[in-house]
């Protein structure tokens, strides 16, 4: 006897969302690190955009391991 499985395809990771996730996520931390821990300052829309960074590199590795 046959058993038919209705198993669903696994949907291919794209490499581009793990290594542009890494990349966005060392940047936005980068900046980050640079204002709160240096003596650098940054203006408060470098600071928006390291969190968007941020933001955007963990989506990008939440949607990679998805």
């Amino acid at each position: 006897m046959e058993t038919e499985h209705n198993e669903v395809p696994q949907k291919k990771k794209n490499i581009w969302d793990l290594i542009s996730g890494i990349a966005f996520i060392g940047l936005g931390g980068y900046r980050f690190y640079s204002h709160f821990l240096t003596e650098a300052t940054l203006s408060n829309l470098r600071l928006v955009f390291a969190a968007a960074f941020l933001g955007f590199g963990i989506y990008n590795l939440y949607k990679y391991t998805k």
